[in-house]
């Protein structure tokens, strides 16, 4: 049977009229993409916790050799025994001897894994447009969770006199790690980001939003 092309187009006109006419259906749909994302990135499936220490400690290992490549003291990150805890272990070893000077574990899952996850499922529930400025604000938003991310590393280092700094500077950077502890934060802060890029980018609207409770509460 012969395809009706402009039965196909009515049907395709009619599908964006119902778009547009149940915003109620789009926010459903961007909802159900957000939490089945967070239930596949976040259970507790066998392995997940020593990659993501695997990737950690990669990652923070070359920003560490690029920023401070002459330090007296080297800070290595590896996996230790409890890795599949969300535990790396950070060593801190003199860099000419060798010999081991302070060592901890830090925890992950929190300041660095679920910020990034629910990034993500933020940008695939609710995407911004496609244009290559997208692409942009999405690594702007990678990489501002990895420097906040970062702050934990950066309290440690403090403490072990691996970065010299000035009483200010620790007691400032002490307080944000605090802040950065506080429960539920790591759900938050990357929504917060994601909101703001929505915002820089034109893509939400404040007005809009009191519009439609305004008229709701009439």
């Amino acid at each position: 049977m012969a395809l009706d092309r402009g039965r196909i187009a009515r049907l395709f006109r009619w599908r964006r009229r119902e778009a547009r006419r149940s915003p109620r259906t789009a926010w459903v749909a961007a909802i159900a993409k957000f939490l089945a994302v967070l239930v596949v990135a976040l259970y507790p499936w066998a392995g997940l916790a020593t990659a993501a220490c695997t990737v950690f400690c990669a990652v923070v290992n070359t920003a560490d050799a690029v920023v401070l490549p002459s330090a007296p003291a080297k800070m290595t990150y590896e996996l230790g025994a409890r890795s599949a805890e969300w535990r790396p272990r950070v060593v801190v070893r003199n860099a000419v001897t060798g010999t081991t000077l302070h060592s901890a574990v830090l925890q992950i899952k929190r300041s660095w894994y679920i910020p990034l996850v629910v990034f993500v499922a933020l940008a695939i529930a609710w995407p911004l447009a496609v244009r290559w400025s997208s692409a942009l604000w999405i690594a702007g938003g990678l990489i501002a969770l990895h420097l906040t991310s970062a702050i934990c590393v950066l309290v440690f280092a403090l403490r072990a006199g691996v970065v010299p700094s000035s009483g200010g500077v620790r007691a400032v950077v002490e307080t944000v790690y605090r802040v950065l502890l506080t429960p539920s934060l790591e759900y938050a802060l990357p929504a917060l980001l994601w909101l703001l890029i929505k915002t820089l980018t034109g893509e939400w609207s404040w007005n809009r939003l009191l519009v439609v409770v305004s008229a709701r509460a009439r």
